[in-house]
């Protein structure tokens, strides 16, 4: 199954904990890797983890769902509005949000939505493959400009808070500042798996995999990482197929 990283940003707690109900209970696919109940708090969120989906309220006591887009920098995270009322569709739509969701939330229109951003983050995200296939390179950012590293020799990703290292054959691991979620949409999901919140991988530089609750992976250069048990079947499932 494909993983989507998601933000709830609401207010209200009773609203917050139906949402994470339904999400948890009947979108498998939707993994909530934070939330926020202000506007200053969701903007920091946000910006540090750029998850794929918000679920942004509309209305909280310092400001207003509007106000936290105005704040964000560019990013591919697709916005769902929820909110109690229905005069601020218009608004939304301008705001470019992925959809709207009137409270109290509704199961099929959730799954509506759902099912309509995941298709809109695939799209995107085959643009990307496509043009990996043309451009077998990284670009990294560096103090000079932006430094090109061939990805056939990058062995994988790791979050650092608000930065993530690159870890390369026979180079010095690289710093750059940016969340690794802003440069997964330029590794090929073909060859790099993501095995937990923390670690991207690329399955050529697998040496062993070590079962457990989620289990470990042995890279070619000795590196012992974990996997998630959010990860561990997607992981296995691809080992799979690269060794048929």
């Amino acid at each position: 199954m494909k993983y989507y990283t998601a933000i709830i940003v609401e207010d209200e707690k009773l609203a917050h904990d139906a949402m994470q109900f339904l999400l948890e209970g009947y979108c498998p696919q939707i993994e909530i890797i934070g939330c926020a109940y202000d506007v200053s708090p969701a903007i920091k969120l946000i910006t540090e983890l750029d998850p794929d989906i918000v679920f942004l309220d509309i209305k909280m006591p310092n400001g207003s769902g509007f106000d936290v887009l105005q704040c964000l920098p560019q990013s591919k995270t697709r916005i769902i509005f929820t909110t109690a009322f229905d005069t601020y569709a218009i608004d939304a739509l301008r705001a470019s949000a992925s959809d709207y969701l009137l409270k109290p939330i509704q199961m099929d229109e959730l799954l509506k939505a759902i099912k309509k951003v995941c298709s809109e983050i695939d799209n995107q995200n085959s643009k990307q493959n496509a043009k990996m296939d043309l451009a077998p390179r990284i670009g990294i950012p560096s103090k000079e400009g932006c430094q090109f590293y061939k990805l056939s020799e990058l062995l994988y990703v790791q979050a650092d808070s608000s930065y993530t290292r690159f870890y390369f054959n026979d180079l010095k691991p690289v710093l750059a500042s940016g969340s690794m979620k802003k440069f997964a949409d330029d590794l090929d999901d073909r060859v790099f798996v993501r095995i937990h919140s923390g670690y991207i991988i690329n399955l050529n530089f697998v040496k062993k995999y070590l079962r457990g609750d989620g289990g470990n992976v042995v890279m070619d250069n000795g590196s012992l990482l974990p996997v998630s048990r959010t990860y561990k079947s997607e992981l296995l499932q691809k080992i799979k197929e690269a060794v048929h």
